[in-house]
C-alpha cells in the first residue's frame, strides 16, 4: 500500500507515483492513495478529516486482508 499526500514537501509525490507504476508494470498487488491537498505528515496537520479517516480504513482493510495472524 502506498499513501501520500499531493502537497507532500518532504518526500516528493512522483516517489509513490513511480513506485506505483512500477508495481502495475510488474503485476505486483497493490494499493496507491493519494490524498489530496495534505502534505507529509496528514494525520498531524489535518487530524480526523473525512479524506484521512477514508484512506485510514483502507489501510485496515489492506492489512486485514494481507497479514496473517
Amino acid at each position: 500500500m502506498l499513501l501520500h499526500g499531493d502537497l507532500d514537501d518532504d518526500v516528493p509525490p512522483d516517489n509513490s507515483i513511480r513506485m506505483a507504476e512500477e508495481l502495475e508494470r510488474n503485476g505486483v498487488p497493490h494499493q496507491h492513495i493519494m490524498l489530496r491537498d495534505y502534505g507529509h505528515a496528514f494525520d498531524f496537520y489535518k487530524p480526523n478529516t473525512q479524506p484521512e479517516q477514508d484512506a485510514f480504513e483502507e489501510v485496515l482493510e489492506c492489512l486485514a486482508k494481507h497479514i496473517r495472524r
